[in-house]
């Protein structure tokens, strides 16, 4: 019938009392109808409601109030701005820089103002358990920075408790740097002092609010995302794209992955980074936002198919066997298939292999168990079993196709058995951070502070010198080091009450909801894989997840949500319950309360913006110099010295200003004024004709240069304090670096790098009790370093602190054995020449650790070098063989194929004259490495000047068997023959 004719029967039926209350629907099969019915809202049926046309009585339930258009209005501008922070936010310039979080903040405030205007307006519910846990977490962390009186922080503070620890290692670098211990005299030119940690909970304080106001964006998306999204119409466009954006994501991906000339969007490196915006660890959660999607469209794609098909026209034969149940089903697939279902597998697939080939273990892991989970829960009931295992089959297919054609299958298969070792062996770093945080009760008790995780864990990091803890983290670990057991409890009960959520709806029988489907997969991947990756946390992740979870919140409050019942049957209840369309909106909706409590998220949320704007800007205006200062350190010299002093001259005043007492910003220009100074000092002193380039290059480093101004007796360091007196501009720049530094330091004592810079730009102008604590902290942070603790001790060497520089290197190599030949070379050469070599070994000794291998590799080391064969002398005469020995032997236990233990205590034996150690330590050498002709033919040698003529024949041939190539070895063995 055409619809043109529908009001005229309309009227027909008014005129004969006919149909007072019927509604005629026609279901419309054009595509772009359906596609317009999920955009702007339009009903894919002609529905004429002819009691609404009736001129006896109007139809009340149609119509709306003015409230409710006026939150109509509010919410399309919110909705707009929301989404389009969702499809900016996955981009690297949108998730990883503080820049761009910068604009989050206000986009943020809009639209939860916008949002909860509306609802309050609809009296509709915003909060749920999830939100107040969330906004339970907020509170904690704005608490955090809240100042405490000093007895309260001693008592809760993990701050106190890493205070305490460093204060017996501050009493004795104080009394290790005067000469005298009862001297009280403080020689510092001027008195500069590091202020004290300010008293809260959070050991970096603004870190914690610049986090703060992130987590209340996304806060403002889960908020929101429950209310502007909880039509069906709206929560398919939701998904639509969070599809389309992931889609963009995995193609230039997988074209960066295979591209023959290691193409990238941006400047990354194509091992370690997927796409454009984050790490390889980060990618595949929010991929599995992009495949739950995907998902979630073809659940919905598909029931919207079946609601419109009209079973009872349907003849079905009654299936004899299997084979023919099976015909039967496969026949009902491949009609039911169209362009958008073929599209929707397609996309789900290549998402897929998106994950596949960003080559993060975990995120590969995680993904499976997770569709395998949504598969169980949304796709395995019993009428669906056909679909689901073509679904699955198709994709698998398409999946190792696509993989073998881009040729990543060989690279995914290497990196996945790499899973054995690490997994199966517990053979992680990661595993060794978890311990290293939970065995610190003094910052998960109390919490150490949002986005503290990092600073907590040094000073209790004990393994190899590494950077695990820099990617190691797991949320749920972190949770309990940030906001103490309190906050893990309410952190844990939000996402306990979001999985009975899910599984009410299985209960239900709502498993076909899209946001079902696609929240299902996305919080069981992003959950599980967030056990070893910290992903969550960045904007790229979380702002997309907060928004998928809110909407699917949302709408499972509706009547309509995973509704499968037939349309007629629905028409019917809707007639017989006019207001069945809100029902699930009035059942969570308290009146006053409701209110009530919008109003205070709304303040929560607010206030937490509010106080985290400067910080976060802060950050971004630290992070600009800082690439800044990057690029000048890639540079070339010469350019880098005009683009210092450019780089100052172009610096915003204005901002550095606005920014005074930023911890970060005062340490990245405290960074530019050493850089400048340093290479003002190279380029522009006139310096002795016996100076190198490359001692030039040493001696104008800021360290150096700061030393110089602390040493006392040392004649060099006094003659490079002259020469830099010449240049009074950079030595003012490099005070004022440390002016920067000591503020930078006062903030967050656990942050290694304004401790490091406070040493760098010393020139005496700290008090030794300044020092001393400074040095104390950098020992407690810098322990476990590859390198920092030998650039401090370094430093305090030559400023003339002996005991101070040696703690530092003592304990570094103590864990670094393989440095020790190089930091103990540095140590002599930096002696000054009138040095005796029996002075110079007691001081080495003081250096090395109480270890005889060690000890006995520098002595040998030292004898090849010209001019240093006394202090090899010295060094071997205090070392104990027979100790050597026993260590040597209790090692050959731990590691036998290790011949290079016994060949230095061959060497001391040689050096004491004692032969027969000598000849057990190169014969257990020898059963180390059999192989090794070298050291059978100086057995050999040794056995024949002892007269074990049979012994050395036997050494020589096989060392000559071993080499035949080597004319010496022949010579020597036919020698031996012929004195026997």
């Amino acid at each position: 019938m055409s619809h043109r004719l529908l009001p005229g029967l309309a009227k027909k039926c008014q005129k004969v009392g006919m149909l007072a209350d019927t509604t005629f629907e026609f279901p419309c099969r054009d595509l772009f109808a359906k596609t317009a019915s999920v955009v702007f809202g339009i009903s894919t049926r002609k529905r004429i409601h002819l009691k609404a046309l009736s001129p006896l009585k109007a139809c009340p339930e149609t119509s709306k109030s003015l409230s409710e258009l006026i939150a109509e209005v509010l919410f399309w501008p919110a909705r707009i701005l929301l989404l389009a922070l969702l499809v900016a936010s996955p981009w690297y310039y949108g998730s990883v820089t503080w820049q761009a979080q910068t604009y989050y903040l206000p986009v943020a405030v809009v639209i939860v103002v916008l949002a909860i205007a509306g609802a309050l307006l609809r009296k509709e519910a915003c909060s749920n358990p999830l939100v107040w846990s969330l906004a339970a977490l907020l509170s904690i962390a704005l608490l955090q920075t809240v100042k405490l009186p000093e007895w309260l922080w001693q008592s809760v503070s993990s701050s106190a408790a890493f205070e305490r620890t460093t204060k017996n290692a501050e009493l004795e670098f104080l009394l290790a740097t005067r000469i005298d211990p009862m001297d009280t005299k403080d020689t510092a030119a001027e008195q500069i002092k590091i202020e004290e940690t300010p008293r809260t909970l959070s050991i970096h304080w603004v870190q914690t609010q610049a986090s703060a106001a992130i987590l209340a964006v996304a806060l403002v998306c889960l908020l929101s995302a429950g209310v502007l999204f909880r039509t069906r119409n709206w929560e398919v466009v939701l998904l639509s794209v969070l599809a389309v954006s992931g889609l963009a994501i995995a193609v230039l991906g997988l074209v960066q992955s295979v591209s023959w000339n290691k193409w990238t969007l941006l400047a990354m490196p194509t091992k370690t980074y997927f796409a454009t915006y984050v790490s390889r660890n980060s990618a595949p959660q929010f991929l599995a936002i992009g495949l739950g999607a995907v998902l979630g469209l073809l659940a919905w794609w598909s029931g919207s198919k079946s609601d419109e098909a009209d079973k009872k026209y349907y003849l079905r034969y009654p299936a004899i066997n299997a084979i023919a149940r099976f015909r039967r089903r496969l026949e009902e697939l491949v009609t039911e298939l169209d362009v958008l279902s073929l599209l929707g597998v397609f996309s789900a697939t290549l998402l897929f292999v998106a994950v596949l080939a960003a080559g993060s273990r975990g995120g590969i892991l995680s993904c499976l168990a997770a569709a395998i989970l949504t598969l169980c829960v949304s796709l395995g009931r019993k009428r669906s079993y056909a679909r689901t295992i073509g679904l699955v089959t198709v994709m698998a297919c398409g999946a190792m196709l696509l993989l073998t054609t881009l040729e990543l299958d060989s690279a995914i298969l290497n990196r996945m058995n790499s899973v054995n070792e690490e997994a199966y062996n517990l053979n992680n770093g990661r595993i060794l951070v978890w311990e290293m945080i939970l065995s610190q009760p003094s910052c998960w008790l109390p919490g150490c502070g949002l986005g503290n995780f990092h600073f907590a864990i040094l000073p209790a990091y004990q393994g190899e010198p590494m950077a695990w803890f820099y990617h190691a983290e797991n949320i749920y670990i972190e949770m309990l080091a940030e906001f103490g057991v309190i906050g893990f409890a309410l952190g844990m009960m939000g996402l306990g009450w979001l999985v009975l959520r899910i599984r009410w709806c299985v209960v239900a029988g709502l498993r076909a909801a899209p946001t079902f489907v696609a929240t299902t997969l996305t919080v069981s991947a992003v959950a599980l894989q967030s056990l070893v990756d910290f992903s969550l946390i960045i904007p790229s992740v979380c702002l997309p997840l907060a928004a998928l979870v809110g909407c699917f919140l949302g709408r499972s409050y509706c009547s309509d949500f995973g509704n499968k019942t037939a349309r007629s049957e629905h028409r019917k209840k809707d007639r017989d319950y006019p207001d069945r369309r809100t029902e699930g909106r009035l059942a969570i909706a308290s009146g006053g309360s409701n209110a009530a409590s919008s109003v205070a998220l709304l303040v929560l949320i607010l206030f937490s913006i509010w106080i985290g704007t400067k910080p976060l800007n802060g950050f971004a205006f630290a992070e600009q110099l800082n690439t800044q200062l990057s690029m000048l350190e890639k540079s070339s010299r010469n350019e880098h010295w005009q683009g210092a002093g450019q780089l100052l001259e172009s610096i915003d005043l204005a901002q550095v200003e606005r920014f005074a007492d930023h911890p970060e910003v005062n340490l990245q220009i405290a960074r530019l004024l050493q850089a400048f100074a340093g290479e003002s000092f190279e380029k522009a002193l006139k310096w002795p004709e016996n100076v190198t380039a490359a001692q030039r290059t040493t001696l104008s480093e800021p360290a150096n240069i700061a030393a110089s101004f602390r040493a006392k007796n040392d004649s060099r360091m006094l003659e490079l304090r002259n020469l830099a007196s010449q240049l009074p501009q950079q030595v003012e720049a490099l005070k004022r670096s440390a002016v920067r530094m000591a503020a930078a330091a006062s903030v967050c004592s656990f942050d290694w790098r304004s401790g490091l810079g406070v040493v760098r730009s010393d020139m005496n102008l700290f008090a030794l009790e300044t020092r001393a604590r400074n040095y104390a902290r950098l020992l407690q942070v810098t322990g476990q370093s590859a390198s920092l603790p030998a650039s401090i001790g370094a430093a305090a060497l030559l400023a003339g602190e002996k005991q101070v520089g040696n703690r530092f290197l003592h304990d570094y190599l103590a864990r670094v054995p393989q440095k020790v030949a190089a930091i103990a070379t540095n140590f002599v050469d930096q002696m000054p020449p009138e040095v005796p070599p029996i002075e110079a070994a007691r001081e080495l000794l003081l250096l090395l650790p109480n270890a005889p291998l060690l000890q006995v590799e520098v002595a040998e080391h030292f004898s090849h070098l010209a001019g240093r064969e006394r202090v090899s002398q010295q060094l071997a005469s205090s070392i104990d063989l027979q100790e050597l020995y026993a260590q040597a032997d209790v090692a050959k236990v731990r590691d036998p194929r290790n011949s290079k233990l016994w060949l230095l205590v061959a060497w001391l034996a040689n050096a004491r004259g004692d032969t027969k150690t000598q000849l057990e330590a190169l014969a257990n050498a020898i059963d180390a490495d059999p192989m090794n002709h070298a050291m059978r033919f100086e057995l050999a040698k040794l056995l024949l000047d002892n007269g074990k003529k049979p012994e050395a024949r036997q050494q020589a041939e096989r060392a000559y068997r071993l080499s035949p190539e080597t004319r010496l070895y022949k010579e020597f063995a036919d020698q031996v023959r012929l004195n026997n």
